[in-house]
């Protein structure tokens, strides 16, 4: 294998779409990493536009994007497919097995476990109020840098004023 060239592509339209970012004139959502139907579309473009709204940076969404909108979609088709049994059966997803013992349908474990997928994912994409905070607090020590000893010196300083007063 040869390792002396790397093989690098350029992007065209790479730098002027971070520069239209940074004016704050990107309009549309940025294109889905994979396949999308029509449903899952408007929720990519919805949530891209809460992100652009809220300001925060949503041009590497791609991925995790793409998982929190197909488990939302997922979501949305097993709830509505449990009201329709629950519809069916007078108000309850309960259901008999041939045993004769009563359980839920198991539709209502396909949407419990899509709503914890969705759950886990969501403060990934900041699409939670902490996880939006928290963005936007890290956004204004942007141009911060952390100091990787500074808890530590400070402690010091504190610990050595103590002993002095004493």
């Amino acid at each position: 294998m040869d390792t002396s060239k790397p093989n690098l592509t350029v992007v065209p339209g790479g730098a002027g779409r971070v520069s239209a970012l940074r004016a704050g004139e990107l309009t549309s959502p940025p294109a889905p990493p994979g396949e999308m139907n029509e449903a899952e579309l408007r929720v990519w473009a919805h949530i891209c536009s809460q992100l652009r709204a809220a300001g925060i940076d949503h041009t590497t969404f791609g991925l995790a994007g793409m998982v929190v909108v197909k488990t939302y979609c997922e979501w949305m088709d097993a709830q509505e497919q449990l009201e329709r049994v629950k519809a069916e059966k007078g108000g309850s997803y309960m259901t008999k097995t041939p045993n004769g013992y009563e359980q839920p349908h198991q539709l209502y474990y396909i949407a419990r476990n899509l709503k914890r997928e969705l759950l886990q994912w969501l403060p990934e994409c900041c699409l939670t109020i902490p996880s939006l905070v928290t963005a936007k607090a890290k956004a204004g020590d942007a141009g911060k840098q952390d100091d990787l000893f500074g808890d530590l010196v400070d402690h010091a300083t504190v610990a050595r004023s103590e002993y002095s007063s004493a």
